[in-house]
């Protein structure tokens, strides 16, 4: 199905810097399978003729059940 109208998405990880080492290298393909499954989960539903604001929605509960993504699980994990 196309969409009724060009859409693009564009999602982020957070606002703060991780530093080169700071997580395995498992950890770091966690995180951009997370980003990269939040961006087609919003973009799935553009496609299908969803709304914008569903699409965020639908993005942001895919980046938040990413612990690595989510504040609060996040600082947990790496204050331990």
């Amino acid at each position: 199905m196309r969409p009724p109208a060009p859409c693009a998405i564009a999602i982020h990880g957070g606002a703060g810097t991780l530093t080169r080492g700071l997580l395995t290298a498992a950890q770091e393909d966690e995180i951009h399978a997370a980003l990269q499954a939040a961006a087609r989960a919003g973009a799935r539903l553009l496609w299908q003729g969803g709304d914008s604001l569903d699409a965020v929605e639908a993005a942001v509960r895919v980046l938040e059940d990413c612990v690595w993504l989510n504040l609060e699980t996040a600082v947990d994990r790496l204050c331990a």
